[in-house]
Protein backbone atom coordinates (compact mmCIF):
# COMPACT_ATOMS: atom_id res chain seq x y z
CA UNK A 1 0.00 0.00 0.00
CA UNK A 2 1.41 3.77 -0.68
CA UNK A 3 0.09 6.90 -0.33
CA UNK A 4 0.09 7.21 -4.35
CA UNK A 5 -2.84 4.66 -4.16
CA UNK A 6 -5.01 7.57 -5.27
CA UNK A 7 -6.77 6.79 -1.47
CA UNK A 8 -7.47 10.45 0.83
CA UNK A 9 -8.23 8.41 3.47
CA UNK A 10 -7.44 5.38 5.83
CA UNK A 11 -8.40 3.18 8.63
CA UNK A 12 -6.45 3.11 11.60
CA UNK A 13 -6.02 -1.03 10.38
CA UNK A 14 -5.12 0.59 6.92
CA UNK A 15 -2.27 3.23 8.20
CA UNK A 16 -0.81 0.02 10.51
CA UNK A 17 -0.19 -1.89 7.86
CA UNK A 18 0.89 1.28 5.98
CA UNK A 19 3.50 2.32 8.18
CA UNK A 20 4.27 -1.19 9.76
CA UNK A 21 3.61 -0.67 13.44
CA UNK A 22 1.34 -2.35 15.70
CA UNK A 23 -2.62 -1.96 16.12
CA UNK A 24 -2.06 -0.21 19.72
CA UNK A 25 0.75 1.69 18.59
CA UNK A 26 -1.19 3.47 15.90
CA UNK A 27 -4.04 4.37 18.67
CA UNK A 28 -1.53 5.96 21.23
CA UNK A 29 -0.17 7.55 18.23
CA UNK A 30 -3.58 9.25 17.61
CA UNK A 31 -4.06 9.85 21.05
CA UNK A 32 -1.39 11.68 21.83
CA UNK A 33 -1.85 14.02 18.83
CA UNK A 34 1.33 12.70 16.83
CA UNK A 35 -0.94 11.39 14.16
CA UNK A 36 -4.10 13.27 13.00
CA UNK A 37 -7.18 11.80 12.59
CA UNK A 38 -10.78 12.41 12.53
CA UNK A 39 -14.28 10.94 13.92
CA UNK A 40 -17.08 9.90 11.78
CA UNK A 41 -19.96 8.91 14.30
CA UNK A 42 -17.72 5.74 15.62
CA UNK A 43 -15.16 5.61 13.45
CA UNK A 44 -11.80 7.06 13.28
CA UNK A 45 -10.26 8.31 9.84
CA UNK A 46 -6.94 9.04 8.97
CA UNK A 47 -6.59 11.32 6.51
CA UNK A 48 -3.57 10.47 3.72
CA UNK A 49 -2.12 13.64 4.35
CA UNK A 50 -1.57 12.87 8.46
CA UNK A 51 0.48 10.03 7.24
CA UNK A 52 2.39 11.96 4.77
CA UNK A 53 2.98 14.51 7.62
CA UNK A 54 3.69 11.73 10.26
CA UNK A 55 6.61 10.28 8.33
CA UNK A 56 8.11 13.89 7.41
CA UNK A 57 8.13 14.34 11.01
CA UNK A 58 5.79 17.62 10.48
CA UNK A 59 4.01 18.19 13.37
CA UNK A 60 0.11 17.73 12.80
CA UNK A 61 -2.18 20.95 11.98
Amino acid sequence: MTIQDGKHIYTPEEARAYLGIGRNLVYKLIESGQLRAVRAGTRLLIPATALTEFLAGTPPR
